[in-house]
């Protein structure tokens, strides 16, 4: 809904120009814009976010005119309808000409163009030649780009279907802030992001609050896999460091690895910093296997062209003495080199194999796919929510012996509760299958906690217990915690986690992953007060632990996976 004074909307539309990439940014005076640049210099995104990353918080919140609480309904009306929709550019779909002349230019099409202008150019044109070759390349053309051009519009109507929602913090009418969850295309500057572990960063963004945050930042955008560590720190003077060193910025496209925090988005859509490297890597679509094969094909029609025609005038006119006719008689046989319908053939085969795929739920954007999908010997496919129903449930809570253990299940509650931010499904599991009164604090209150992190697969809280003793709980993959545990309870009593007992907890937890079960270790330690006093208290803490249990959980699979297996198998497709 827009505001209800009309003429000040009005007036701010009218106020607030959209900049031009060749103009270079002021810094405004007085009465402060929200899309006015930080700092002086060119306009570019790398420069924008280094000037942010050098400024303070309050700064920062006062130059997209935002607070803590983030905008009104009202004011992200307003700046979405000026800066448009969170989407890049370089994603958005061809328009149907653009998609019509990327089909024509093909080397097999341009092969038969030219024979048909040789075959009218020469004396006694044979316009018979010249249609049936036009006729060839028009039905070409048309097969491919109606396929293409369906599957295009049936995947715009597919990519509408599906949004993908994030987290942020908006005014209330009465003034206070809520969390509230919206489409990541309706994210504005100046939107208070809210992101936890296994998030990906719908815009640029500036931290301002953070709990442990680490961010897989290269992997997306160089390759690379080691994650960097966030935090809400002004980066004032590294003006001269890379963009990539910034520790407060945060970056589109990026995902979250551990931790949490509390984000300002400063710039979306094409002024985000990966829409300059996506431009670069949208430019040009480079060959693949199919139609290098084609060029490779029409280069060799051309070979055999250029050798023969020239060798047929020459003999057919020596003899014939007669030059038109020998001029005539190797066109004929450029012609006749050329099979006029293998582009035809081979257009139509493809949307043949297109079409049978439409029938299956798939859609084939581009027709070439279909060679590079029949070429396949190896898919690899997430089996949760493909052969699984998605739905992972609490199954056992054992303690190392194998019995069930209620206090095994208490801790594993106590650890899940603790974790601030999204739950994940593990914790989302445990958190469904209590019983417990969710005002109880299980073993203690919390102190702090050492989030998940998907490189070392685990998640710990430290807990002040009745006592007045602080206790470490950690979960985590099976054979990540084992590793980092000295002792092992058995009964009441803790004893040393020699081979022998490491073995057989190994054949434990293996005996229920042979049975489909997902196996999560639960471990504990008690720990020093000064040993949280640590900038990083994550930093060793999680070790020397004592194994309390095991967790069990298990995936339903899908009704017809079998069916499904049974039918790839019969296929010839092995399924590992």
């Amino acid at each position: 809904m827009l505001p209800k004074n009309r003429s000040l909307f009005k007036s701010a539309l009218h106020r607030v120009k959209e900049f031009d990439p060749n103009v270079e940014l002021t810094q405004v005076t007085g009465a402060r814009d929200w899309q006015a640049a930080p700092a002086l210099g060119p306009r570019s995104s790398d420069a924008a976010l280094q000037a942010y990353a050098s400024m303070t918080q309050t700064a920062s919140l006062a130059q997209l005119q935002t607070s803590m609480s983030g905008l009104t309904p009202e004011e992200v009306l307003v700046r979405l309808k000026i800066r448009g929709p969170n989407l890049l550019s370089t994603v958005k779909p061809p328009k149907w000409w653009q998609l019509l002349l990327s089909i024509l230019p093909n080397p097999f099409n341009i092969l038969l163009v030219l024979l048909a202008i040789i075959s009218v150019a020469t004396p006694s044109p044979s316009w018979s030649t010249f249609i049936l070759l036009i006729v060839m390349i028009v039905i070409s053309c048309a097969v491919r780009f109606w396929q293409e051009h369906r599957s295009t519009v049936a995947a715009i109507r597919l990519q509408a279907s599906v949004s993908t929602n994030v987290r942020v913090r908006r005014q209330a009418r009465g003034g206070w802030a809520e969390d509230v969850i919206v489409d990541e295309k309706t994210l504005v500057p100046g939107d208070i992001l809210l992101v936890d572990p296994g998030d990906s960063i719908a815009a640029d963004c500036m931290v301002l609050e953070t709990s442990s945050l680490q961010i897989n930042i290269l992997t997306s955008l160089t390759g690379e896999s080691e994650p960097l560590r966030k935090t809400s720190a002004p980066q004032g003077g590294k003006e001269d460091c890379g963009l990539f060193e910034l520790e407060n910025v945060l970056f589109m496209g990026t995902s979250v690895i551990s931790g949490s925090a509390t984000a300002l988005v400063l710039r979306t859509g094409d002024d985000a910093f990966i829409a300059t490297i996506m431009k670069q890597l949208n430019k040009k679509r480079p060959l693949n296997s199919f139609q290098k094969g084609i060029r490779n094909v029409t280069y060799m029609m051309m070979g055999f062209m250029a050798v023969m025609v020239p060798v047929v005038l020459i003999v057919s006119g020596k003899v014939t003495h007669n030059w038109a006719q020998a001029a005539l008689f190797s066109v004929s046989v450029a012609v006749g080199l050329v099979p006029e319908m293998l582009p035809a053939i081979v257009n139509a085969n493809l949307a043949r194999g297109a079409f049978a795929l439409a029938k299956k739920k798939a859609i084939v954007k581009r027709l070439d796919s279909i060679q590079n999908l029949g070429g396949m010997s190896t898919l690899c496919s997430d089996k949760t929510g493909t052969l699984t129903k998605d739905e992972i449930a609490l199954c056992h809570h054992v303690d190392p012996s194998g019995e069930k253990k209620q206090e095994v299940f208490q801790l594993a509650w106590t650890n899940a509760s603790n974790q601030s931010g999204k739950k994940n499904s593990i914790d989302s599991a445990i958190l469904e299958h209590s019983s417990i009164d969710k005002n109880d604090p299980g073993y203690g209150t919390k102190v702090a906690e050492i989030p998940f992190n998907f490189e070392t697969r685990r998640s710990s809280c430290i807990v002040r217990t009745p006592t007045n003793k602080l206790l470490l709980i950690c979960k985590g993959a099976f054979e990540e915690v084992s590793l980092l545990c000295t002792h092992v309870r058995a009964g009441d009593t803790v004893v040393v986690l020699d081979s022998n007992r490491r073995q057989e907890l190994i054949k434990r937890a293996a005996a229920f992953n042979a049975d489909g079960y997902r196996v999560i270790a639960v471990a504990t330690r008690e720990i020093m007060d000064h040993d949280t006093n640590d900038v990083d208290p994550s930093e060793g803490l999680d070790s020397n632990m004592i194994v309390e249990g095991l967790l069990t959980f298990l995936d339903p699979p899908k009704d017809d996976a079998k069916a499904s297996i049974q039918r790839l198998q019969e296929l010839g497709v092995e399924v590992k």
